[in-house]
């Protein structure tokens, strides 16, 4: 456990937690429909939220009158044991049943659920990384862009499940590459119940994880996986056909009538889904200034890039039968290089495509930092134009996810520029919170720098007193007691 906690990016880590704790949003409607269906299961032992529809605008709602969260319910079925915990230790469980849970509540909740587990899975990859022969930099660029490189990390403090979906993803990926497919499948099940487009995700899942050379036949690895799904399967079914008739009936197909398509029927997929991909929606997603992926997750876009091109560049090395690299695992490279384009097609015939008046492309943003695992373990054989290329663009990701964490990543309406809007809200005063939240983001990180430059200094003295000759007249010791 001391070597998991004390590695050289847990100053990263440490600032990252100490960020999440500090900033206290509610996150408005969306998380407050997650809030009431952990109070309804919690409290009332079911699913429907008919008591505290006050509480939020995002619910779906039956033909019999029951009101439902209109999110996928893994997100608050997994807060169900920490927040019977939490109530105890807040004494929430003596206020009126219908009143909204206090704010540090639902900021705890969204950190132990969210922030915290996502922490540790970064440090997983760096373990993973380390034992895969990274170097240095190369963790710490992955490290640095799984934290704060993606549109993810501005969603970590607020319980629209962003956070979860994203730990869970990385969790399954890393699961697979390590051959514990048993595990893949039990995070993938959970991650498919916590975020209906994971469901787009199974084929790269899949196929990644059975084309990888192992011992274990492929059947096996296959029945593996469909055994650790088995559970969230079973979870999902209960759910849907409790709430909605059938296990094949989900929220999406009785969302309220403000988010579905004018004209199209209740209880269908056509109320929020178009039948084809939608070039404007792919358009707004990849290359729009409010909330493409470049303007927001540019070091992503590198990475990808240079993946497809490695990829291409190996396909026709092979078929030359010129020399070969050592490949990727393949579960990392299919979640990646094929998950995000696929990811970013079926997000776009959604009709709520670009998340509501939030910041930066957030149905994409659970698989993004994923990407950490591409990134770390492609960065020393990408050459230095390419290594430079990662950290150049990587840059701007910290400092728009500076100024998105110093205002909020919600309820910010009208966004025509994302950085134009930021930039407006941090000059709109120094004393303001935040300016005083700009400075917190980035003095913890120069602490954090500062810790890991003084541990390298650290290492460098003791490779150095470890290769330095002995002295004259002295004698090495032969590691032997007497």
């Amino acid at each position: 456990m001391r070597r998991l906690i004390f590695r050289p990016v847990a100053p990263w880590i440490g600032a990252f937690l100490l960020l999440n704790l500090s900033a206290w949003e509610s996150g408005g409607t969306n998380p407050a429909s997650r809030f009431a269906a952990v109070r309804a299961m919690s409290w009332d032992g079911e699913f429907a939220i008919d008591r505290y529809r006050s509480w939020t605008i995002d619910r779906a709602e039956t033909e019999d009158g029951h009101v439902y969260s209109n999110k996928a319910p893994g997100a608050a079925m997994l807060a169900v044991p920490v927040s019977r915990a939490l109530e105890l230790v807040l004494f929430v469980r003596g206020d009126e049943p219908t009143r909204r849970p206090p704010l540090a509540y639902q900021v705890l909740l969204s950190f132990l659920l969210q922030a915290l587990p996502f922490a540790l899975t970064v440090l997983l990859v760096d373990v993973f990384l380390e034992r895969r022969g990274a170097g240095l930099a190369a963790r710490h660029l992955a490290c640095l862009g799984a934290l704060w490189g993606t549109t993810a990390s501005s969603y970590m403090n607020v319980f629209f499940g962003h956070g979860l979906t994203a730990w869970l993803l990385i969790g399954l990926t890393l699961a697979a590459a390590e051959g514990r497919h048993f595990l893949s499948g039990l995070l993938y099940g959970l991650a498919l119940l916590s975020d209906y487009a994971v469901a787009v995700l199974l084929l790269p899942f899949v196929v990644g994880s059975l084309i990888a050379p192992a011992s274990v036949s492929r059947p096996r690895r296959l029945a593996w996986i469909v055994a650790g799904g088995a559970l969230p399967g079973l979870l999902w079914v209960w759910y849907h056909a409790a709430s909605f008739g059938s296990p094949f009936a989900t929220a999406l197909h009785f969302q309220g009538q403000q988010f579905t398509r004018p004209g199209m029927p209740r209880g269908s997929l056509s109320g929020v889904l178009y039948p084809l991909p939608r070039p404007e929606a792919i358009h707004g997603l990849v290359l729009s200034p409010a909330r493409g992926l470049v303007r927001t997750d540019p070091w992503v876009v590198t990475a990808w890039t240079m993946g497809v091109i490695a990829g291409v560049r190996r396909w026709l090395s092979r078929r030359g039968g010129g020399p070969l690299e050592a490949p990727l695992p393949p579960v990392v490279a299919w979640m990646t290089l094929a998950g995000l384009p696929l990811l970013v097609v079926a997000t776009s015939c959604f009709n709520g495509w670009h998340g509501g008046a939030c910041a930066g492309p957030r149905y994409l943003s659970p698989l993004l930092p994923s990407f950490s695992l591409l990134a770390g373990l492609s960065y020393d054989r990408w050459g230095r134009a390419g290594r430079a290329a990662l950290w150049l663009t990587l840059v701007p990701s910290l400092v728009l996810r500076s100024l998105v964490y110093a205002w909020r990543s919600y309820h910010v309406p009208g966004i025509a520029s994302i950085w134009t809007y930021y930039w407006g809200r941090l000059a709109s005063g120094l004393l303001a919170v935040p300016a005083r939240r700009a400075v917190l983001f980035w003095a913890a990180h120069a602490g954090a720098a500062a810790l890991v430059w003084k541990a390298r200094a650290a290492r460098s003295e003791a490779r150095a007193g470890v290769a330095a000759p002995a002295p004259p007249g002295t004698k090495r010791s032969s590691g032997l007691s007497a």
